[in-house]
């Protein structure tokens, strides 16, 4: 039997920010269907944490549109 302890960042009294840039291309093949490709980054702005955590997301859409 071990002991678990639960640990976490205080969001009821603490404050914090977030930023995003996203970039992407389309192309549309006709006009009926597209394909997308994207690339998004957020960064955290955390008053306690000793650096600034980063998250990166890439997409990748095929679409129609009617």
């Amino acid at each position: 039997m071990g002991l678990c302890l639960l640990t976490g960042y205080p969001t009821a009294t603490t404050d914090a920010s977030s930023y995003q840039a996203t970039a992407g291309l389309r192309y549309e093949f006709s006009h009926a269907s597209f394909m997308r490709l994207s690339c998004a980054s957020t960064w955290l702005d955390l008053d306690l944490a000793t650096t600034t955590p980063r998250f990166d997301a890439i997409g990748f859409d095929f679409g129609s549109m009617f």
